[in-house]
């Protein structure tokens, strides 16, 4: 985010928020280059409860959870910002292109962590069990890796909905990361 996203965002939106801490990590390391943001986190399952949206709240930022599947929810304004982790791998090619045809109308700018598609990250999940890692996780861990990413395909996906990749690339041994931009005028 600190390399692709140049002016500090005021309203950014989380598509498949889960429990928030993920995006609570982020306030916590942005907070101080961006202040005064308004993080609306969205997903199917209500699991974000008033503490986790006091924490925010430490650091200058208003959490707004909304429980709704991404593709029945429409934001009331636009988002300087749309982030997604490790939410992008749950849905076939269809859909991804729908979602991104989406996100381009309600932001310029698309920042998205997914599994690495790779034999390492598979290899990996099965060490998961040595940290205590229950048979669902171990299934779970195992198919978002196969469900994941490589290459350039979702820039290939981004580019077929209409935007620009700005950058796709293996962040690590597990992660690959994504930056998409919308074109001008499809906000």
């Amino acid at each position: 985010m600190r390399a692709n996203v140049q002016t500090p965002p005021l309203r950014i939106l989380e598509i498949g928020a889960g429990d928030g801490k993920f995006m609570l990590t982020v306030a916590r390391m942005m907070a101080r280059r961006w202040p005064d943001v308004e993080i609306v986190m969205v997903d199917r399952i209500g699991l974000i409860g008033k503490d986790l949206c006091d924490s925010f709240a430490e650091f200058g930022w208003r959490a707004q959870p909304v429980t709704a599947d991404i593709f029945d929810w429409a934001g009331d304004r636009p988002f300087d910002l749309v982030c997604a982790n490790l939410i992008l791998h749950h849905f076939d090619d269809t859909r991804l292109l729908e979602l991104f045809s989406r996100i381009m109308t309600m932001a310029p700018v698309l920042v998205a962590t997914e599994p690495l598609r790779a034999k390492v990250p598979l290899v990996a999940t099965r060490f998961l069990r040595l940290i205590g890692a229950c048979a669902v996780t171990l299934n779970d861990a195992t198919q978002s890796v196969r469900a994941g990413f490589r290459g350039t395909e979702l820039s290939q996906l981004w580019q077929l909905s209409g935007g620009t990749p700005v950058i796709e690339a293996r962040k690590g041994l597990f992660t690959q990361g994504f930056v998409g931009a919308s074109m001008p005028g499809t906000r």
